[in-house]
């Protein structure tokens, strides 16, 4: 079974839309931890322990996201690899006609 129809089975009623309000809290989760990690140098250890367990919800809940649209996750995780790799090409050419 996917985790999309486990989650639509334990929560009939959640939209896309309240999904992706999920989506948006774990993000801000990682962002918290990223900013008190850098906040509190002596406590960094845990903040980093606690921002990777954030990455992981993230990281799940677009997981379903994907799953329900039907999108496989190895294609669209490639397809962002593609963009990045062609804006990387397209920041080097930009930064050597500039020098």
């Amino acid at each position: 079974m996917s985790l999309a129809k486990d989650v639509e089975k334990a929560f009939p009623e959640e939209t896309d839309a309240e999904l992706l309000n999920i989506v948006g809290y774990e993000y801000g989760d990682l962002l918290k931890c990223d900013l008190y990690a850098r906040r509190f140098p002596e406590r960094e250890d845990a903040y980093r322990v606690e921002g990777k367990i954030a990455m992981s919800d993230l990281l799940t809940q677009l997981r379903v996201y994907c799953e329900r649209r039907g999108w496989d996750l190895r294609t669209v995780l490639a397809l962002g690899e593609e963009r990045l790799a062609e804006k990387l090409e397209h920041f080097a050419r930009d930064r050597s006609v500039r020098q």
